[in-house]
């Protein structure tokens, strides 16, 4: 039996104690001022050389890194046909750095062609740029959260909310198959992924058909090592990081053994710890300002489970299935103090706030699918997945209206709410591939039922009894189906000039059932809708430093399941 087991313990100051962020930019050009596009630009810590993050040039040769900490930096360049750069080290603090480059051509004839097996750290393609985690040394000691903050065009914000292109409408895939996660149980999930186990991550602007059309910020996929070795193995790693008030834990453990025939693998991670927000808002509404000062804290501990198997018919068929958990337990507590005054008067009244609000959340999932593939570019593979979602939040909220000098109460104001949860999702979806016309062409077809049950109970607490206020209460059943069909072509024409083509349709059926505590506000609204998303994109490349591309589609963006 072979084991590896990996311990990492990682001291991480958090950006909330480099409370000053800049930003750095710049452009990159020839010698002789001429913009270079797709240049790969990394962001180094001069002190190791670590990856901080990563970009490519636009068309003009721009560049830049946002809201980066304080600190020493190195910027280092990565172009075929020139020689590397790396910058002085630059001393950043609460402002703009500019630094544009000039790069020198290495000046080398290029006789023989040798095909390597290595791929560069950042790869451009027409539909995406593709993030190689396996070429970059930094994806040791790291978790998946760490690599996509490391990822060009992504940004995460301090609550752990994922944004691509500054738009925060992204779609997280793994493996091909979409999640259907909260932020905050998505987050806590990558933060148990070892960024080892990782084999790139697709950063795919332009999603062609066979994608679903949901998600106007597009995809971004994870895939995941495949394990080849024979045998038993596995590995384990544990995490720390202390931000300014509180430690967050992280461990995981993970096993896998193969054979011929079958491969049998699982893990188990978790996460826990407390996250401080400090909250200062300054706003005037109707004449009058509110002045609020709020200390909010989530104390979260996040179990996730995975287990699969595959069957290995023959060489050509597969059949497998794979079961998911994710169970969170954890508490949001608030404390707020607003100064309440009359335009610029000095404030007159004090609202004294508190918020103590426990939650449970559970995810489950299963899959079954099947893939037959063969050697003559023909590959079939069917998926069908269950999913459910089930969370319950209860809120206590006292709000105490006092004086200026806070010794004589005003009034008060007590309020309860429950707000339960339960989603399930049953989808089927196929795809078939074959050579075509020297390119290649895709079919795919896919139904998805959801059910989800809201529930809004609000009440006001009167003399410690809790009394339901008919006009914030609601109740919201939905039923949506949605059935789509695409179809996909591609083509490399020469070793210069590819095009991709597709076109999905989707026709959605949806019923929402809308029950309210007002009299004569419930309301039921059907909808029945057919969508066409075309898309299409080519890229013709020049020679070894410039390819020009082309893309366009047309996507839309839903509401998440749990709103």
């Amino acid at each position: 039996m072979k084991f590896t087991c990996t311990a990492l313990l990682l001291l991480i100051i958090g950006s909330s104690i480099n409370s000053f962020a800049g930003n750095i930019q710049g452009k990159v050009s020839d010698f002789d001022g001429k913009p270079l596009s797709y240049v790969t630009i990394l962001l180094l810590k001069s002190t190791d050389s670590s990856l901080i993050k990563g970009d490519i040039t636009n068309n003009e040769g721009e560049y830049s890194f946002e809201k980066i900490d304080a600190g020493e930096y190195l910027i280092n360049t990565i172009n075929l046909g020139f020689m590397k750069y790396y910058s002085a080290p630059l001393t950043l603090n609460a402002s703009t750095i500019t630094l544009n480059i000039k790069l020198t051509s290495s000046n080398k004839n290029i006789k023989e062609v040798k095909m390597m097996s290595k791929k560069p750290m950042i790869e451009v393609k027409a539909d995406k740029t593709v993030f190689n985690v396996e070429q970059s040394i930094n994806s040791a000691g790291s978790n998946a959260l760490d690599l996509l903050r490391k990822s060009p065009g992504v940004r995460v914000d301090k609550n752990d909310n994922i944004e691509m292109r500054d738009k925060n409408n992204v779609l997280i895939y793994i493996d091909g198959k979409p999640n259907y996660l909260g932020s905050r149980d998505l987050a806590a999930v990558l933060k148990s992924m070892q960024a080892s186990d990782i084999e790139s991550i697709e950063l795919i602007t332009n999603p062609s058909a066979k994608y679903d059309a949901w998600g106007n910020a597009g995809i971004i996929n994870i895939k995941l090592k495949k394990n080849k070795k024979f045998g038993t193995n596995g590995s384990a790693n544990i995490g720390f990081a202390q931000g300014r008030r509180f430690p967050k834990y992280n461990a995981g453990i993970q096993l896998n053994n193969s054979n011929k025939q079958v491969n049998i693998s699982g893990n188990y991670g978790i996460n826990f710890g407390k996250n401080h927000n400090d909250q200062n808002l300054d706003r005037q509404q109707n004449g009058i300002r509110y002045d609020l000062r709020a200390d909010n804290i989530n104390d979260d501990v996040t179990h996730n489970a995975k287990f699969g198997m595959d069957y290995f018919v023959d060489d050509k068929n597969v059949v497998g299935f794979m079961l998911n958990g994710i169970l969170t337990d954890g508490r949001f507590s608030s404390a707020s103090k607003t100064y309440i005054s009359n335009g610029s008067s000095p404030y007159s009244e004090v609202l004294i706030a508190s918020n103590e609000m426990p939650i449970s959340r559970k995810n489950g999932s299963i899959n079954l699918n099947y893939k037959y593939e063969d050697t003559s570019g023909r590959s079939f593979n069917i998926d069908g997945d269950y999913r459910i979602f089930n969370s319950q939040a209860h809120s206590y909220q006292p709000n105490t209206y006092w004086d200026k000098t806070e010794s004589i109460i005003q009034s008060r104001n007590i309020f309860r709410n429950n707000t339960p949860t339960s989603i399930d999702i049953y989808a089927i979806k196929t795809d078939y591939e074959q050579n075509f016309l020297k390119g290649k062409i895709g079919l795919g077809a896919k139904a998805a039922y959801v059910k989800t049950d809201n529930d809004f109970q609000f009440y006001d607490v009167i003399n410690s009894v809790d009394i339901l206020n008919n006009n914030r209460y609601n109740h919201f059943i939905y039923h949506e189906l949605v059935t789509a069909g695409n179809i996909n072509y591609s083509r490399q024409f020469n070793t210069r000039f590819s095009l991709q083509t597709g076109l999905r349709a989707e026709q959605t059926n949806s019923k929402g059932n809308l029950s309210s505590g007002m009299v004569g506000k419930d309301d039921i609204v059907k909808r029945s809708y057919l969508n066409l998303f075309p898309s299409a994109g080519f890229s013709y490349t020049i020679n070894p430093k410039h390819t020009l591309g082309m893309t366009y589609n047309r996507r839309i963006d839903r509401p998440s399941y749990q709103d």
